[in-house]
């Protein structure tokens, strides 16, 4: 980086937008022109739509838009910081190792002999921000309306509460 602008170097294999609406989109259209193997934004799945429909708005075309790896990172059920670098961190090293960016949806699996695969757990949309979170005990989460619902983090568990505050749970 050169100030506040982004400008690759020959030989980087990636580039991960975390600018939270400062710069991202100069900055994703510089990795897709420049051919960076992988390219991710670090944003909620609702956020990363409006942001490629910002490119989209801009002339970038959909091969390119499809480059992009919102949200960034392994789909590992991560919620704390350090969970999100670590599924950021393990999807570079798979562009590193194979080439390529694995395609959305597409999942690899690792088998370790003599231990049984852990079910997974069952995923949920926190309400607010739009992320996927993983369904489990220790995911933040209320109950509205007999249902329970998941939150990314306690902040967001707070402004649901609060918007429902008056209205029951």
């Amino acid at each position: 980086m050169q100030g506040d602008v982004f400008e690759p170097r020959p030989g980087d294999l990636a580039l991960v937008v975390a600018a939270h609406g400062r710069d991202e989109l100069h900055t994703l259209r510089r990795g897709l022109e420049a051919g960076l193997p992988y390219v991710g934004l670090v944003a909620s799945p609702k956020r990363g739509t409006g942001v490629l429909a910002e490119l989209r708005g801009d002339g970038v075309p959909e091969e390119q838009l499809a480059r992009i790896d919102v949200p960034a990172g392994l789909d590992i059920g991560a919620r704390t910081p350090a969970e999100i670098a670590l599924s950021i961190l393990a999807k570079i090293v798979a562009v590193r190792r194979d080439g390529r960016a694995p395609d959305a949806g597409e999942t690899r699996s690792v088998a370790v002999a003599g231990v049984a695969a852990p079910s997974a757990a069952a995923l949920a949309i926190d309400p607010i921000c739009g992320m996927t979170v993983a369904a489990m005990a220790s995911t933040p989460q209320t109950t509205h309306n007999g249902e329970t619902v998941y939150f990314c983090c306690e902040g967001c568990k707070s402004k649901f509460e609060a918007q429902h505050e008056h209205a029951g749970a």
